[in-house]
């Protein structure tokens, strides 16, 4: 097969993948998914790659394509991988569901979560935090389209090599050893089960019961690999499928622009971002929301600082600017600032906006919150490459400040359709 011939096949395997599964394959991946093709050749007896391409995207084709999919979706995993959402999970999802629902029935879905190790973090961290007895019943349901994965997950053994950074007391309460392979204990086993499902086009199968009234979707890692097409609608169903005032968790890398139909609100609590549903979802909504905690534990100070943000987000601007005005005139709560100064960003006085950000450098020459306004005000300026140093900046002073990396992914997002285009 000459080169032309070549790239044209290639171009029909990458839409033909990206339509069944919704995985863009770059042309960085061209050599390691020929590879993945010669090794299939010998064991099939197909002649040529053109063949095999012409094979798998054939309806006879269909044992062979699952087989080519695991080859090209393996993924890199391990046990309690971004530990501060699974604390928020414990620490501040889990007690939200306990409030709001009468029936005490929890249902956890980890989508794409590989071969497992995603899915049994999450019953052993409800469990250590003495969570399994809050519920009458707990089901967690792990989901990927390699069937490779899914059967490994189902096994529920382990090499050491997937508890890289987990503490040994957790490895020795909740895991078996026998010659060097580690088996998850029954007790946390028996609430989790697995599915070979595709993100893509499975979830609008009726069939699916498991999809029905969902708390928390983890989707981490998963949704990087889509186009902003797919991973809006992906977004969407995420969003039909949970309960009203459910959770989404995404990774760290994964910022799309979920804010555009204002399906979700963003959360910032341990150290970390997690979605909460906005339901009814408010069209209105501007997208730069930030939920700041408050670096303090003074508790009226908590108090009032909530009260703000509430009216912040429910847009009543006229409120919250009488009640800085009133408690706040001279403050040197870097929070309140923040806020003050994202709410002059709405009325596009960017004017007041920067002396915000002039009195937070006053208390505070290095703080992050200060670059990542700066970032925001380049960004409706129209200055990417300003608002990029911003929002590095502010990482580079904190690397637990998620908001700038969200702001970060929509610029990399956006210039990326754009290219494409």
């Amino acid at each position: 097969m000459d080169i032309k011939q070549n790239n044209y096949f290639f171009l029909k395997l990458t839409q033909f993948v990206e339509n069944y599964c919704g995985i863009s394959l770059s042309d960085k991946e061209h050599k390691r998914v020929m590879s993945i093709i010669s090794k299939r050749l010998t064991k099939t007896n197909i002649v040529s790659a053109t063949e095999y391409i012409n094979h798998i995207t054939n309806v006879k084709g269909a044992d062979e394509l699952k087989i080519f999919i695991n080859n090209i979706t393996i993924s890199e995993t391990y046990f309690f991988r971004d530990n501060n959402q699974f604390n928020a999970l414990t620490n501040y999802i889990i007690p939200a569901v306990l409030k709001r629902k009468k029936e005490k029935k929890l249902k956890i879905w980890s989508a794409g979560c590989s071969s497992g190790e995603e899915t049994y973090s999450i019953a052993i961290a409800l469990h250590k935090a003495d969570l399994f007895d809050k519920f009458d019943e707990i089901k967690i349901i792990g989901s990927d389209i390699n069937s490779y994965n899914i059967e490994k997950a189902n096994s529920g053994i382990f090499s050491k090599h997937s508890f890289r950074g987990v503490n040994d007391t957790i490895i020795e309460k909740y895991f078996s050893e026998n010659s060097g392979k580690y088996s998850i204990i029954d007790q946390v086993k028996k609430k989790v089960e697995f599915k070979i499902f595709n993100i893509k086009i499975d979830q609008n199968k009726n069939n699916n019961t498991f999809l029905k009234n969902i708390d928390i979707i983890f989707c981490r890692n998963v949704i990087i690999y889509f186009d902003k097409t797919i991973i809006n609608n992906i977004l969407k169903n995420f969003y039909k499928l949970l309960v009203p005032e459910g959770f989404l968790i995404l990774g760290h890398s994964e910022t799309p622009d979920i804010l555009g139909e204002n399906l979700f609100i963003p959360i910032k609590t341990d150290n970390t971002f997690i979605y909460k549903v906005n339901y009814p979802p408010d069209n209105q909504q501007k997208k730069n929301i930030i939920q700041l905690l408050p670096s303090d534990n003074n508790k009226k100070q908590t108090d009032i600082f909530d009260n703000l943000l509430n009216l912040y987000l429910t847009k009543d601007y006229l409120k919250a600017k009488n009640l800085i005005e009133k408690y706040y005139s001279n403050t040197s709560n870097i929070n309140i600032l923040t806020i003050s100064a994202i709410m002059a960003i709405n009325r596009e006085d960017f004017k007041q906006t920067f002396g915000f950000v002039d009195k937070i450098f006053s208390i505070n020459e290095f703080s992050p919150e200060a670059y990542f306004i700066k970032g925001l005000v380049y960004e409706e300026k129209k200055k990417t490459n300003k608002s990029v140093k911003a929002y590095e900046a502010s990482i580079f002073l904190n690397p637990s400040f998620f908001m700038s990396y969200f702001r970060l992914a929509q610029i990399y997002q956006k210039e990326r359709k754009y290219k494409k285009e």
